[in-house]
Parts: structure tokens; C-alpha cells; sequence
């Protein structure tokens, strides 16, 4: 399997979901409201054909991790699968916080950085707009 990179920079506003919440599927955001990511990697998951989730970076501005959890867990084309693996990691983040998710694809052996976008919908259709580097 080839190992993709995903970069996050502006992720997009999201509504507080209570539900989701208890699971532990929302990553914080301090004094910027709260967003959702697990939707959007769920997504990712089911259009890159990804197989394993390897690692999350914490960056700071400039790119650097300053902070890396590894996560051992197949990654499901569904939230609700999402919810169940990356229920115990929760971060708060100050505004515009960078973070990437490194998972192994099952077929290619590519690497990839993607730039979130800022709305759900940009998202999804942004899903297909990866360039390999």
C-alpha cells in the first residue's frame, strides 16, 4: 500500500451535533466555533479507496508537527465507522489550526496533499481534485 498525505488547512464551519459530540467525532476549535472533520475524512476515506489511517500531525504555521498521534484502525467509507475509530482523539485547536492525516491507500503508491476547502460541498467535490506530488 502507498502512503497518501492529506493536508487541512481551512476546514469548514460546521454546527454542533450533540450526537456526534458524545461519540467524540468533533475536533474543537477555541474562540472559532466547532467543525467537523470525521464527515469529511469519511468521505475521503470511501473516494480514495484508503485502507488504513497511519497518523494525525498537529502543525504549526509553518508546517512543522508538533504534535503526531497514530491510529491503528480500518477506515470506512461511513461516519458511523469514523465515529467508533477516532472517537477517543479530540485536540483544541486556535483558529486555523493545520493538521494532516496520513493513511495507506489500497491500491496506488502515490503521495498526496490535498488543502481542505471551506464548505461541505467544496469539499466533497474537491475530493477528486488531488495532485500527485
Amino acid at each position: 500500500s502507498g502512503k497518501w498525505i492529506v493536508e487541512f488547512n481551512d476546514l469548514p464551519r460546521w454546527g454542533f451535533n450533540r450526537s456526534v459530540d458524545r461519540s467524540g467525532g468533533l475536533f474543537h476549535i477555541k474562540e472559532s466555533g466547532i467543525y467537523d472533520v470525521h464527515a469529511y475524512l469519511s468521505a475521503l476515506a470511501q473516494t480514495a479507496d484508503a485502507e488504513h489511517i497511519l497518523e494525525i500531525h498537529i502543525l504549526d504555521a509553518s508546517g512543522k508537527t508538533i504534535e503526531e498521534h497514530e491510529i491503528a484502525g480500518e477506515i470506512a467509507g461511513y461516519v458511523g465507522k469514523w465515529v467508533r475509530m477516532i472517537g477517543s482523539f479530540q485536540w483544541y485547536f486556535t483558529a486555523g489550526q493545520k493538521f494532516k492525516v496520513v493513511y495507506n491507500n489500497k491500491d496506488k503508491d502515490q503521495i498526496y496533499v490535498w488543502e481542505a476547502r471551506t464548505t461541505v460541498t467544496q469539499l466533497s467535490k474537491g475530493l477528486d481534485e488531488n495532485n500527485a506530488v
